[in-house]
């Protein structure tokens, strides 16, 4: 999953593709969040995609091309160090939200006010944990899909209903230790796959697929479109109206895209 998020994240696509046989489904908090542990180094994401060869070795994930591999936000970086590390498990490469790094990782204006706030209460110990998780959501997804009238429960607005769900899931969840937190920023803002390593990427998966909201207030589309630049052979989808979390934001429709992807 993304940074400083948990597996929690793809409830809706376990739903869909964990109830159905022809699916085997794998999602992980990274390390640093979540049930996973936080040992004191330096995090990078080409860590991170060590951790998840070492969980694919102990599962019985080896079998070339046998895997789909889907990666959002910070969890798009450690699939891209999966892909150029090890292509050859690799099917299909669905990369969301995302970015191959350069000297501007920083996230644009509002991402980047959201996360410093909500690292500054999590330091000095202030600020009522709803609060986090609300200006989360302001940052997520554009308050005019907010205002809007649920789709799965017309009576409410999908406002009302995420800050529901993402309450509910907070009950769940580890809270990460400011070492955790501030690790999996530095690894993602120290991130970077060089162009030629995107070259060798579009050439040795099959399949790839890049897909971006053009509200994406933590990661700029233009990383999104930077990387299609240098993959040719990849997909390319901007979904308008959609922030960072396409996946919440509209999960029946990329459920749909990621399952005509993978067939």
């Amino acid at each position: 999953m993304g940074l400083n998020n948990s597996c929690f994240g793809w409830l809706s696509q376990v739903e869909e593709f964990g109830a159905n046989p022809e699916y085997s489904v794998l999602v992980l908090d990274n390390r640093g969040y979540g049930n996973s542990e936080a040992p004191k180094t330096r995090y990078k994401t080409s860590e991170f995609a060590a951790d998840v060869l070492e969980v694919f070795q102990e599962i019985g994930w080896t079998q070339e091309r046998s895997i789909n591999l889907v990666g959002v936000s910070m969890g798009g970086m450690i699939a891209l160090e999966l892909a150029r590390t090890r292509p050859e498990l690799f099917r299909t490469l669905l990369l969301q939200s995302t970015t191959a790094g350069d000297n501007h990782n920083l996230p644009p204006f509002l991402g980047l006010r959201a996360i410093a706030l909500s690292l500054k209460e999590q330091v000095v110990g202030i600020g009522a944990a709803e609060n986090r998780v609300y200006r989360l959501i302001d940052v997520l997804f554009p308050s005019e899909w907010q205002d809007a009238k649920s789709e799965v429960d017309p009576s409410r607005t999908n406002r009302e209903v995420i800050r529901a769900l993402f309450m509910w899931r907070f009950q769940f969840v580890q809270r990460p230790s400011t070492h955790g937190a501030l690790s999996q920023i530095a690894a993602a803002l120290t991130h970077h796959v060089p162009a030629e390593e995107l070259a060798k990427i579009n050439d040795n998966i099959p399949k790839i697929k890049i897909l971006t909201g053009n509200w994406d207030q933590l990661v700029n589309i233009k990383h999104s479109k930077y990387m299609r630049e240098k993959m040719p052979n990849a997909e390319y989808e901007e979904w308008d109206g959609a922030g960072h979390a396409v996946h919440v934001q509209y999960p029946e429709r990329f459920n749909a895209l990621l399952r005509n992807f993978v067939q």
